[in-house]
């Protein structure tokens, strides 16, 4: 096991954080979560990312992309959807 793994986790947490707020201009009040998570879904790769969006007065909206978060490329947010 790796001490530094949880580093560079939360690192890439926090790149993709401020990448998903500044691609869809997201305004400060507006908070990010980003896990990433076991895929339970047919033809899916083993992990997922998701990323939440929660705001006062409004539902949580959930957004994934199916490969591990340290996959994650800023091309992979042009056009994602909204999962309902």
């Amino acid at each position: 096991m790796s001490l530094f793994k949880p580093r560079v986790a939360s690192t890439k947490v926090r790149q993709l954080k401020e990448l998903v707020r500044d691609a869809w201009a997201l305004p400060e009040e507006v908070a990010i979560s980003v896990m990433e998570v076991e895929c339970m879904e047919v033809n899916c790769p083993d992990m997922e990312t998701n990323i939440i969006l929660m705001s006062d007065g409004s539902e949580s909206r959930l957004f994934k992309i199916y490969k591990p978060l340290a996959e994650v490329t800023p091309d992979d947010l042009l056009g994602l959807r909204e999962v309902p």
